[in-house]
């Protein structure tokens, strides 16, 4: 019993610590995406595979971590607009369209980084639209 919760201790913080490394920096217009990494969330996923995602406070910091390392990928290899449509997928995971359920949070800042992404995606995406009109 003891060993359990000293593993479900350990994936949350794991996994709570990944959300909280590698993400871009800045405003929009003036996005730093050069530090943007997955590695972190690499090694939470490593962490919950080895202890095991029994909870679902656990499962659901699993599925930010699986879905915020998709955005970030997408990002780091320049596809905006398949980070884009990852993004107005989030709803859900993030607790915005429905509640999200008892003892699940989504850590401040995974929520920062995802409403920065969206509106550099959104951004980029007007700036697309007015660059080919013109």
């Amino acid at each position: 019993m003891v060993r359990a919760e000293e593993g479900y201790r350990r994936v949350i913080k794991a996994l709570t610590d990944a959300l909280a490394q590698g993400a871009a920096r800045g405003t929009v217009g003036d996005l730093d995406t050069s530090d943007m990494s997955t590695e972190g969330l690499d090694q939470g996923v490593d962490i919950a595979k080895q202890h095991g995602t029994r909870t679902i406070r656990a499962r659901h910091l699993l599925a930010l971590v699986h879905f915020v390392w998709k955005v970030r990928r997408a990002v780091m290899q320049g596809s905006w607009d398949s980070a884009k449509s990852l993004l107005d997928t989030a709803s859900d995971l993030l607790g915005e369209s429905s509640a999200l359920p008892v003892g699940c949070v989504v850590p401040h800042a995974t929520l920062h980084e995802i409403r920065l992404l969206r509106a550099e995606a959104s951004n980029r995406k007007i700036i697309s639209q007015a660059r080919t009109a013109l």
